[in-house]
């Protein structure tokens, strides 16, 4: 398991586990640019650019991505083709 620091107002400060650092960045403590470290790197990186702190591409999307849909004001543009290729209407 990583172990991460970074530096807070002029001191080193960690060992801190990747869940503390996504609690920080979360918080505001920390963000995106903030360098950080661990001890098999050889300097601090930016936390965006550390696999660890990557959104995984199965993940659900943040609350602020979602898009609402009104499916009240909803209009189907026309008829949705059957898998044989005729449309369901003329069916």
């Amino acid at each position: 398991m990583k172990r991460w620091h970074f530096i807070e107002n002029g001191n080193r400060v960690g060992p801190f586990s990747n869940e503390e650092i996504e609690s920080f960045l979360a918080e505001g403590r920390l963000n995106a640019d903030s360098p950080i470290w661990c001890e098999s790197m050889p300097g601090s990186s930016p936390i965006h650019r550390i696999p660890d702190f990557q959104p995984s591409p199965y993940a659900p999307p943040a609350a602020g991505d979602a898009v609402e849909v009104a499916w009240d004001e909803y209009t189907p543009i026309g008829p949705c083709p059957a898998p044989d290729g005729t449309s369901e209407l003329t069916r």
